[in-house]
């Protein structure tokens, strides 16, 4: 886990924030083979946004099904998926909770490679550290 807020803080609701965590967290497990890698990184960027990244080297998501995989209840099954159980209602919750932060969530995902999902909050809950 790599996260550098360079001494600042965020304005945001600790539990929501969790949860979102938790939720991309627990996606980039179910979905990571035994031997697979999962990093959790964040920074500020260059416009005060602050970006917190859930990626693994895991099945991936074929990218024309990024978005079934955002809506509720939403699920992809390929091939090459593992044997999970789950509702489809992780990374819908995980978006819905980004965006009531005035942020978002963003998906990149190709299959066999993994997936990186990043919430970003806008540079408004950026506040510096007493």
């Amino acid at each position: 886990m790599d996260i550098d807020l360079g001494g600042r803080n965020i304005f945001a609701d600790e539990l929501r924030i969790k949860q979102i965590v938790l939720n991309l967290l627990s996606n980039a497990i179910k979905f990571t083979l035994a031997n697979g890698e999962i990093s959790v990184t964040g920074h500020i960027d260059e416009n005060g946004e602050m970006r917190l990244c859930v990626s693994d080297i895991g099945i991936g998501i074929e990218t024309d099904k990024i978005d079934t995989v955002l809506e509720t209840f939403g699920q992809v099954r390929t091939n090459s998926s593992l044997p999970h159980e789950g509702t489809g209602l992780g990374l819908p919750l995980a978006k819905s909770l980004a965006e009531i932060h005035g942020g978002s969530l963003d998906i990149e995902s190709a299959i066999r490679e993994g997936t990186a999902v990043t919430m970003k909050l806008p540079a408004a809950r950026v506040i510096r550290a007493h």
